[in-house]
């Protein structure tokens, strides 16, 4: 008989719930993954990086999801009562492949952003890049490393009762007439710090990134449109009766995509995260790893359908992002250029930082008449 923990009997919990949740997931999981393989394999005009990094979030939670269902399986069958190490490998396979496939998640996120203002005037400094991806490495590094820890520290047995049901009771579960299951132990402490470090530092960084992308892609989308109304000015027509054009309406609803799927990821990960925290369950994870993978799916044009699947509701017309935008607009060009410059110095960037975003030059017109349209230019071929 392997070695029995000090506290011996844990709190009753969901046994037969927990399998079929997770074999419904795997099930989902596995549509996802072949899905994204039959999309992504040779694409043309998806970027390799995001392609590869997606495939590989998939294969990820895929792998980690197989790997939590056969565990909880193991727990109905009580095979760990005479095969703990199996359990302890288990447990450091499931925590690694956590943190990994949140890594390539964030990485995703990340790496997109940076491919659509590539060379525009919204790009992110080198150095603030490299220091994201440092802070990337090191929870990964660390989450793997209070992993190994977590798995040590389960070298002895624990048993509970199913406070559902269970799908089969073995010959060997029972404690005192009280029919049990036997598992390896998660000790607390190793749990909650591995939690805290690997929970807090990705909703930081998916909290940054996505406020980074939809800040940059609001204010591409002002540039255009005040591109546009200067220039209606410049040739005396009604701005107030002059419809968005298609370029950019195309980038506002590019902005209203990506800011559904960024608060839809965050705000489920913050519940997500608080509900594990606070319960000691790790299966409110898994559906948010299952939901993130939706979601990567949906910011590719081939995943359109799943978008509007998920979002519906939430897909009304782009317009309305520019009506109080409009009416201020019509208002600030009765003012004078230089009240003008005041106001784009004190609610985008500092003064200093205004002749940087906002170029004069690049939206009037030159000598000759041209047009110079200076705005920048968002990649978006390429993370379609």
């Amino acid at each position: 008989m392997p070695e029995l923990c000090a506290d011996l009997e844990v709190p009753p919990r969901l046994l037969g719930t927990s399998i079929l949740l997770l074999t419904v997931l795997v099930v989902a999981e596995i549509f996802c993954c072949t899905y994204s393989f039959y999309h992504l394999w040779k694409p043309e005009n998806v970027h390799p990086i995001l392609r590869i990094t997606c495939l590989f979030y998939h294969v990820a939670v895929l792998i980690m999801l197989c790997a939590e269902c056969f565990y909880f399986i193991g727990i109905g069958q009580n095979w760990w009562i005479h095969a703990v190490p199996v359990c302890q490998i288990l447990f450091f396979i499931i925590s690694s492949l956590f943190v990994l496939a949140y890594g390539a998640g964030v990485f995703f996120w990340l790496k997109r952003l940076v491919i659509v203002f590539e060379n525009s005037l919204f790009g992110i400094k080198r150095n603030f890049l490299w220091g994201l991806y440092s802070a990337m490495i090191l929870m990964v590094v660390v989450t793997i490393g209070l992993s190994c820890w977590l798995a040590s520290d389960a070298g002895c047995l624990q048993y509970f009762s199913a406070k559902d049901f269970a799908l089969t009771y073995p010959s060997t579960g029972e404690v005192n007439g009280k029919k049990v299951f036997w598992t390896c132990r998660r000790a607390l402490l190793p749990f909650y710090i591995t939690s805290a470090t690997g929970i807090g530092t990705v909703s930081i960084l998916n909290i940054t990134i996505g406020y980074m992308y939809i800040t940059r892609m609001i204010q591409t989308a002002r540039m255009v449109h005040r591109n546009e109304e200067i220039d209606l000015a410049h040739v005396g027509a009604n701005q107030s009766n002059h419809e968005i054009s298609k370029e950019t309406m195309r980038i506002l609803d590019h902005v209203k995509k990506c800011g559904i799927i960024a608060l839809t990821s965050i705000t489920v990960s913050l519940i997500s995260f608080a509900t594990t925290w606070g319960s000691s369950t790790i299966f409110f994870i898994y559906f948010d790893c299952f939901l993130n993978s939706v979601l990567m799916l949906s910011s590719f044009t081939f995943g359109e359908n799943i978008f509007h699947f998920c979002f519906g509701c939430c897909n009304k017309p782009s317009e309305l992002l520019l009506i109080l935008e409009k009416r201020f607009h019509n208002l600030r060009f009765r003012l004078s250029a230089q009240h003008f410059l005041f106001y784009i110095s004190d609610n985008i960037q500092p003064l200093k930082a205004t002749k940087k975003i906002l170029n004069w030059n690049s939206i009037k017109r030159n000598k000759n008449g041209k047009k110079n349209n200076k705005v920048p230019k968002l990649k978006l071929q390429e993370i379609l």
